[in-house]
């Protein structure tokens, strides 16, 4: 059996909302996590059937004001002043410490700006009012409907509620961030399907065998006399989809599956792709700077950089949001990235086939690709769409820079 909450004013608004939400209303009105509870509040309650035996919240905008103590006076200058500003709803429901209210000044009320208007008592938890909108909310004082509201989360219905520091509220908005990982998913198929291609191609003639150089170059491999010499600037993104081998492709889509749809979700589909194919960018950039350089007509391929890059993005987007997300998701995801990164560039270190500057170049775009994409989880209000566009624009400028130093260099 559910607790009844202490009989105040805040906690009583809040029973209102939670019946409100459980009858299909959604917030119409912007509040945060610690507010909800004590400021006016505006729903918009939609035609839906009533409880079993009970009678429905009329449709329409409702607005729930938690008040200590008003004067008919205030009640009617507060009403005033919303219809003035033509944000009258209506329904109103006053709040209060104690019956403050003669109901009969709250039918006076009603009447005046002719709309519904009910009064509730938090103290002994009385409703009275326009009949109309007393009998709708009587049951929500009942046991068996306190239950039901208790399992109420309003995350899914108010975008500013709610404290994404606590780890229920975090993981509840992950949750709720989409469906799957569908990005990760074509990421996936992109680099598979050209891993088949080339081996219809005939470059494999066993199955864990490499492929011929002359083949991932017709593939698209990064390669300074083609790339920077012969213009081919196309292939600082193709060669991200090329790999030598089975067991290269295996091991980058391995790493890409497990992190990726965690990235994803904290990043959207959207964001994560931009982050993706900048990391994966700037790994070519820093290959072509520094392996490449000193090699011009060894080929570079692999998903590596960008892999690294997403790992690196989820590093900025724990530095970016760790005043907003729990203590130990920033914590977990910052121990994750630091030793994933290190560790697989001491390991690249020591083998001299592995291109660590692509490593490096997709991790340090990606970081700074994450700090700029970052965002509050869903439903926490988003980017609009000219400013995504702008944190776009920059990560893409910041690589047209990076490429117009290395044309410098090399």
């Amino acid at each position: 059996m559910a607790e009844l909450p202490p009989p105040t004013p805040a906690d009583t608004s809040a029973l209102v909302q939670h019946y409100l939400l459980y009858h299909g209303a959604r917030f119409t009105s912007r509040a945060t996590e610690t507010s909800w509870r004590h400021i006016p509040v505006a729903l918009a309650v939609p035609p839906q059937g009533p409880l079993p035996g009970t009678a429905a919240p009329q449709p329409g905008r409702w607005l729930v004001v938690p008040w200590e103590a008003p004067t008919s006076d205030q009640v009617v200058a507060y009403l005033e002043r919303l219809a003035a500003a033509r944000m009258l709803p209506e329904v109103v429901v006053l709040v209060l410490a104690a019956p403050v209210l003669r109901e009969s000044v709250v039918l006076q009320v009603a009447q005046l700006f002719g709309i519904e208007v009910v009064a509730i008592s938090a103290l002994d938890r009385v409703a009275y009012g326009t009949r109309r909108t007393v009998d709708a909310l009587g049951p929500m004082f009942e046991t068996d409907t306190l239950e039901r509201l208790h399992a109420i989360n309003p995350l899914e219905h108010l975008a500013a509620l709610g404290d994404p520091r606590d780890p229920e509220v975090f993981f509840e908005r992950l949750k709720h961030t989409g469906s799957g990982a569908p990005v990760t998913w074509v990421l996936l198929g992109a680099n598979a399907a050209v891993f088949l291609a080339m081996m219809v191609a005939g470059g494999a003639a066993r199955l864990l065998a490499e492929f011929d150089g002359d083949l991932l170059v017709a593939f698209g491999a990064n390669v300074k006399q083609h790339t920077v010499d012969g213009g081919q600037t196309w292939r600082l993104l193709a060669c991200t989809y090329v790999h030598a081998n089975l067991l290269h492709i295996g091991m980058n889509m391995w790493v890409l599956r497990s992190v990726g749809e965690t990235a994803e979700r904290l990043f959207g589909g959207a964001m994560y792709a931009t982050l993706y194919t900048v990391a994966g960018l700037g790994g070519s950039i820093a290959s072509l700077a520094f392996t490449l350089r000193a090699h011009p007509g060894l080929p570079s391929v692999g998903a590596s950089g960008a892999v690294f890059g997403v790992m690196g993005g989820l590093l900025g987007f724990a530095l970016a949001r760790r005043r907003t997300v729990p203590s130990h998701v920033y914590k977990g995801l910052l121990r994750s990235a630091l030793f994933f990164s290190l560790f697989n560039i001491a390991l690249g270190a020591m083998m001299p086939q592995v291109d660590n500057a692509a490593h490096i170049g997709g991790l340090a775009a990606g970081f700074g690709a994450g700090l700029l994409l970052s965002r509050d989880l869903p439903p926490a209000p988003q980017p609009k769409v000219p400013v995504r566009l702008a944190w776009i624009a920059l990560c893409l400028g910041g690589l047209g820079v990076a490429w117009r130093l290395v044309l410098l260099w090399v």
